[in-house]
């Protein structure tokens, strides 16, 4: 999809991982790394791909926010898993 996903896609991974970093600082459980890896991807993609794709935003980000979902979960199982093989379980 060219300029605007490698762009804003690479945007959306930096914010992402600002937040779960800022998320990790704070000392919360690994849990809440769910909600950044689900929502910011999920809702700033959604911006530029539905009107690329000429799909309802609402619709879109539904779906994204579906399969974000997963990821988030998959993602905070990993930093637990992560953290625990490198003695960092606090």
């Amino acid at each position: 999809l060219g300029f605007f996903d490698i762009v804003g896609g690479g945007l959306a991974g930096i914010l992402t991982a600002g937040a779960c970093m800022l998320l990790g600082k704070k000392k919360l459980g690994k849990a809440f790394i769910i909600a950044p890896v689900t929502l910011i991807p999920a809702l700033l993609v959604s911006s530029w791909l539905s009107v690329i794709l000429n799909v309802p935003y609402f619709a879109l980000a539904l779906s994204l926010l579906v399969g974000q979902f997963i990821a988030g979960v998959v993602s905070a199982l990993l930093v637990k898993s992560l953290a625990r093989a490198f003695n960092m379980e606090k």
